[in-house]
């Protein structure tokens, strides 16, 4: 079962799961819309895919989806994400995203140690302001968050922690640092710059580039190796359990708008856009991923170039 099934992982993970697995899946979507569209796309896989409108905020209608399907699995997927969006509005992040885990939670605890194996999603976000004393960033890193999105995934992570440790319930957390690849809205930065190079090509922009902060340096993994480590996460992660996720290594904001541009077949300039930057943002993060690759052998494969070209591919097809 996999909640938020329409959104850009959980697209992604839908198709690793069928291509690498034998197993059934169930595809969660908050609407009779989303429902079809995912029925549409996954046709051809018959029997092995089923559709549920269930919204994460009902928790009848979760707790009876649950109850229905008897999964084995579930990985929860159902979130707002959009940092940028949690501030400008913070009460609909932090409701949408600590409401829908709590309410999964509450329609498998009365399974107890019975209830299906479940991957609470995090976010490298919890930790915040990390510090330089903190590189890399392992699981043990104060949290110190900066946006109330942020807040939301802390919140969720430790009610995943709470349930486990109160009614048994076999939960195994994650908290993954940047993932980009096709498929990913424009909301973030990768995607963002794809969009209007591509858009530039096709002569339906200026030949400008907005950006925000070019400083930055984050740690990004493609968004194909984040879906094969969150299956290795829910099969031989330890119940209870926290792991870090990411290529623990830094790349500049910088360096993926020049592969970017490079790639570009017109010539671009850059300009910078006041209302892209944040608040408060990090000048550097970078994962320490050792706690998980250790238990499963997990290395990401996809080099961070190879996901930008298919980025933009995905933009030049889209616009």
């Amino acid at each position: 079962m996999i909640t938020g099934a329409n959104g850009f992982v959980g697209l992604h993970l839908a198709d690793y799961l069928l291509a690498s697995t034998d197993w059934s899946l169930c595809l969660v979507s908050r609407s009779a819309e989303g429902e079809g569209r995912l029925r549409t796309r996954f046709a051809s896989y018959g029997e092995r895919i089923q559709t549920v409108s269930a919204d994460l905020q009902n928790a009848d209608s979760l707790g009876a989806a649950v109850g229905q399907l008897q999964p084995d699995y579930i990985f929860n997927l159902a979130a707002l994400t959009s940092v940028r969006e949690s501030i400008s509005q913070p009460g609909e992040t932090i409701a949408n995203n600590i409401a829908g885990t709590l309410n999964l939670l509450e329609a498998l605890r009365e399974y107890g140690e019975a209830a299906p194996r479940t991957l609470v999603v995090g976010s490298s976000e919890e930790y915040g302001h990390v510090l330089p004393q903190d590189i890399p960033v392992d699981e043990q890193t104060e949290m110190r968050p900066e946006n109330p999105y942020a807040v939301s995934k802390i919140a969720t992570d430790m009610l995943g922690l709470q349930y486990h440790l109160a009614y048994k319930l076999p939960l195994v957390r994650v908290r993954p640092f940047n993932h980009i690849g096709p498929g990913q809205s424009d909301r973030f930065v990768t995607a963002s710059f794809a969009r209007q190079i591509a858009l530039i090509e096709r002569e339906q922009q200026e030949p400008v580039v907005r950006v925000g902060n070019l400083s930055a340096q984050r740690d990004f993994t493609d968004v194909r190796d984040m879906v094969r480590a969150y299956y290795l996460a829910i099969t031989l992660g330890a119940v209870g359990e926290v792991y870090n996720i990411g290529s623990d290594r830094a790349a500049s904001v910088q360096s993926v708008l020049d592969t970017l541009v490079n790639y570009c077949k017109v010539s671009v300039a850059i300009e910078l856009d006041s209302s892209r930057l944040r608040p408060v943002d990090v000048p550097l993060i970078v994962c320490d991923s050792r706690k998980f690759r250790q238990l499963t052998g997990w290395q990401p494969t996809i080099p961070l170039h190879h996901s930008l070209a298919d980025i933009l591919d995905y933009w030049r097809s889209k616009v």
